[in-house]
């Protein structure tokens, strides 16, 4: 489920990084970049879904009438092939989320947030003794 919303939350920007492009915001390649990368992340999760829901109905079926469940993977089962497979796609699946995270960073560069804390009350109870007048302004750069 996170992979579904992070892979959503990809073709969003990507669609918004589309739109960027057309306004000379960003690059054509940083918006190919991101496209190849939301695409192969797509395939990745499909990839996975389909290989672990094979690996799950067959580990199911074979132990079934087993008497004891073995909670590791056998190399020699027929269903051990599609769970590799179902991880390796996860995997890669979390590494592109990565990178395309990681293709934002030359716009986030430059940004600087100020958050700005003030007192709402009137007149409130001083903080400490010796803090200064109750209208003072703390800020915090982060």
């Amino acid at each position: 489920m996170v992979f579904g919303g992070g892979i959503l939350y990809c073709w969003v920007q990507s669609f918004i990084s589309y739109k960027m492009k057309t306004c000379g915001l960003i690059t054509n390649t940083l918006f190919s970049i991101r496209l190849l990368i939301v695409i192969a992340m797509s395939t990745f999760f499909i990839s996975c879904v389909t290989a672990t829901s094979f690996a799950s109905h067959d580990w199911v079926r074979y132990h079934r009438n087993s008497s004891t469940i073995s909670p590791r993977w056998d190399p020699k089962g027929k269903a051990y092939p599609d769970h590799v497979i179902g991880d390796v796609s996860e995997w890669l699946m979390a590494l592109t989320l990565l990178g395309f995270m990681f293709t934002f960073f030359g716009e986030f560069r430059f940004v600087k947030m100020k958050i700005v804390v003030s007192r709402r009350l009137q007149n409130p109870a001083p903080l400490a003794t010796g803090m200064g007048s109750d209208d003072a302004l703390y800020s915090l750069y982060v």
